[in-house]
């Protein structure tokens, strides 16, 4: 379609040869996966097209929400350090404490997997919880739900993501 559209414009298409093999995921989804969920439903494009929009939608709203509890519930900030209320994060829907947990953790310049956002959450659950984490910890004092950053380690160097 989008080349029969280009030949009718008069525009050249550009082709990447990186499209024509099967070792990036994309090649595959779109050579394999999509063919197959069409012979399952034909509308199965549309329908993943819906969904991803309805996702986003979803998406906007948690994140906003996520941002709104921060404004209201962080209760300390120091230099690599975020307090957070805990008794109010534990009332959170289970999205929006994820999203919490997620969006402190990148003001600390950090970037958490899903197991690890569940160990933050598991340790606001007790007034003296704690989870270690890749390059921070956490830990319950009280009502502060502490996410501290952890100091480099001496086979740190620095270059590359943190994670």
């Amino acid at each position: 379609e989008v080349e029969a559209y280009l030949r009718a414009l008069g525009v050249e298409a550009a082709l990447d040869p990186s499209n024509e093999t099967l070792d990036y995921a994309r090649n595959r989804v779109r050579r394999e996966a999509m063919p197959a969920l069409r012979q399952v439903n034909a509308r199965a494009a549309e329908h993943l097209a819906a969904f991803a929009e309805r996702q986003a939608e979803d998406e906007a709203v948690i994140a906003a929400l996520a941002d709104a509890w921060l404004g209201e519930h962080t209760l300390a900030e120091a230099p690599g350090a975020v307090g957070l209320d805990r008794l109010a994060l534990r009332r959170l829907p289970a999205a929006v404490a994820a999203r919490v947990v997620r969006l402190t953790a990148t003001r600390l310049g950090l970037t958490l997997d899903a197991v690890h956002v569940r160990a933050v959450r598991r340790a606001a659950e007790e007034s003296s919880g704690t989870a270690d984490l890749p390059l921070a910890r956490t830990e319950s004092v009280g009502k502060i739900l502490w996410l501290r950053e952890r100091p480099p380690t001496s086979g740190r160097t620095g270059n590359g993501p943190r994670r």
